[in-house]
């Protein structure tokens, strides 16, 4: 019992997903008429040179996107197409600050949408915080997994529950042991 759970990680969903995408679609139509704007400001050979590399290159790489994605080969989400370009288009411009802003805003995109591990070790319990947070045993009070909802509760008073992927666990013997192997580890601790 103790060596199947040594290592053993669960997935957790990501219950705000959506509306980071959704913020992340406001942030790009922002960027884009920001861009539009300065592009007109601008005039000339750098109006060119914004417009096509961050507004017309994303819309002409779009259905290519999508096509690569219906034939399951790799490829890139669309806002990943809408965040890059634009970037590309603003360093091109000589607009350095924005395209900095704009790729912080995509780095943090990036590191909201990854997928949830919470791993359980030997040590204690790594938590996909940003950055990660590292809880030993000693500070744990208890951890259960019940109608596919992690609870742990820490000593200082801290309560963390998010709900687990569906394919976490083989069957109800499974998460009883997880349970069970828990509570071992935070009573030797």
């Amino acid at each position: 019992m103790q060596n199947s759970f040594a290592n053993f990680s669960l997935s957790l969903i990501n219950t705000k997903k959506k509306q980071y995408e959704t913020l992340s679609w406001w942030i790009v139509l922002l960027n884009e008429a920001t861009l539009i704007y300065v592009a007109i400001s601008v005039g000339g050979d750098t109006q060119k040179l914004l417009l096509f590399n961050g507004l017309v290159m994303p819309l002409i790489l779009l259905p290519l996107n999508r096509l690569w994605a219906k034939k399951k080969r790799s490829h890139y989400s669309d806002l990943t197409l809408f965040y890059i370009l634009p970037c590309y288009a603003w360093i091109t411009g000589g607009f350095y600050i924005p395209a900095g802003g704009l790729l912080l805003l995509f780095i943090l995109y990036k590191i909201s949408m990854r997928p949830l591990r919470i791993i359980f070790s030997e040590r204690g319990i790594d938590y996909p915080s940003f950055p990660r947070k590292q809880y030993e045993w000693n500070k744990v009070a208890q951890v259960i997994v019940k109608d596919d909802l992690l609870t742990i509760d820490l000593r200082s008073n801290q309560l963390l529950q998010y709900p687990v992927e569906k394919n976490s666990f083989i069957d109800d013997r499974e998460v009883t042991e997880f349970n069970a192997h828990c509570r071992q580890k935070i009573n030797i601790a």
